[in-house]
């Protein structure tokens, strides 16, 4: 009789041992997916930037008199518009600079420090675009990551102005 009871009750604390390690194993991938998940998020919206920078930049060194600063935001912000929820607080005034640039890419600043015009660069100087954008990821708490994380995206071309 007690050979019969032994198998049962064995196999009943096994089977909440196999709960337990799942609840872990569970636990972790999911954790791991997420984490995956956030890191492509993450590369998606830097790569948006990058190129919303590069074609701001197209834009404005092919309109360098014929368009302000505030159409050429409007242009780069078009291709930004989609990651809304993944921006925290962007305000494409402030976090978009425009600025003539000097041939390193680095803004070229008057004799004051403040940044020359994108629109003084003449033929052959270069334009430079600079966006600075909060990212929010979904889950920080549960990844370990702060509540936001800045990126920088910037790119310069030769003006085609005459």
């Amino acid at each position: 009789m007690t050979a019969d009871v032994l198998p049962y009750a064995f196999n009943k604390r096994r089977r909440g041992a196999s709960i337990v390690e799942a609840a872990i194993v569970l636990a972790l991938a999911l954790l791991f997916l997420f984490g995956i998940l956030e890191y492509c998020r993450f590369f998606f919206v830097r790569n948006t930037l990058i190129a919303a920078a590069r074609e701001g930049a197209r834009f404005a060194v092919v309109h360098t008199h014929d368009r302000t600063t505030e159409e050429v935001r409007n242009h780069i912000y078009q291709y930004l518009r989609p990651l809304g929820a993944n921006l925290h607080q962007f305000n494409p005034s402030a976090d978009i600079i425009l600025y003539k640039a000097d041939s390193a890419g680095n803004p070229v600043r008057d004799g004051h420090g403040n940044l020359v015009p994108w629109t003084d660069a003449s033929y052959g100087e270069s334009i430079g675009v600079r966006i600075t954008a909060r990212y929010k990821p979904t889950v920080p708490i549960l990844l370990g990551m702060p509540q936001t994380l800045t990126i920088r995206a910037r790119c310069c071309m030769s003006s085609e102005a005459n």
